[in-house]
């Protein structure tokens, strides 16, 4: 009964309710008024579709609640075209037996996990992961959590065959970070959702960087 009670009022909110205005309120704009009027339709689709979820969710239906974000004037195939073709990672490998494991762990009770970030539109996941696994690991070693800069993985790293918004690999990034001997906080490079240097220019900068590097090895060299 109280079921059927939320569902007439969730079509009376997505029919009744001036919905252009909840619309309007993800800020795009659109190639003409058909895209447009296509992608509010989109958009309410995905909008009704999560309601009714965190209904049964409220109902102990289901074990987690789903939101409205930027991306959900797009359907699924839209999303698949604009994400970056991804580089194959290394197969997970299991501990062997005799490791008396629990059944789950919450990283973020224990402090390890920054709070949530939002990549955009953007292919940069990879650097979300770099990041992600260093704060963690740095937390572990310091039991300080500081969270990092995915904006210097996606401007200077170039070098080691990532690409920016279109993909990356947490691998190469690990070498840039330990070639170049650290990475900036998010504080002091903020994230941006676009390359804010060319990959010839970040090529430059890293070549720089190694030469620096070098004169300062071998001026402790000379003073030691």
């Amino acid at each position: 009964m109280l079921a059927g009670l939320k569902y007439k009022m969730i079509n009376f909110l997505l029919f009744f309710f001036p919905h252009n205005f909840l619309f309007q309120l993800v800020e795009k704009s659109y190639d003409s008024e058909s895209d447009e009027a296509h992608r509010k339709q989109v958009w309410l689709n995905n909008r009704k579709f999560v309601l009714m979820h965190n209904i049964l969710a409220d109902q102990g239906l289901k074990s987690y609640r789903l939101g409205m974000t930027h991306f959900a004037d797009m359907v699924c195939h839209v999303m698949i075209q604009k994400t970056p073709k991804l580089f194959r990672g290394s197969a997970f490998l299991g501990l062997p037996e005799g490791h008396d494991l629990p059944d789950t762990v919450d990283w973020r009770d224990k402090g390890y996990v920054t709070e949530v970030k939002d990549q955009k539109q953007c292919g940069s996941c990879w650097a979300f992961s770099t990041t992600g696994v260093l704060e963690g690991q740095h937390f572990r070693k310091t039991g300080k959590l500081v969270s990092l800069s995915e904006q210097q993985l996606m401007d200077c790293s170039h070098s080691f065959g990532n690409n920016g918004c279109n993909g990356g690999s947490v691998k190469r990034a690990l070498q840039y970070i330990q070639a170049n001997g650290g990475i900036d906080t998010e504080t002091s490079y903020p994230y941006k959702a676009k390359c804010m240097m060319t990959p010839t220019a970040a090529r430059q900068c890293w070549t720089m960087v190694r030469w620096l590097w070098v004169m300062v090895q071998k001026m402790d060299m000379t003073t030691g």
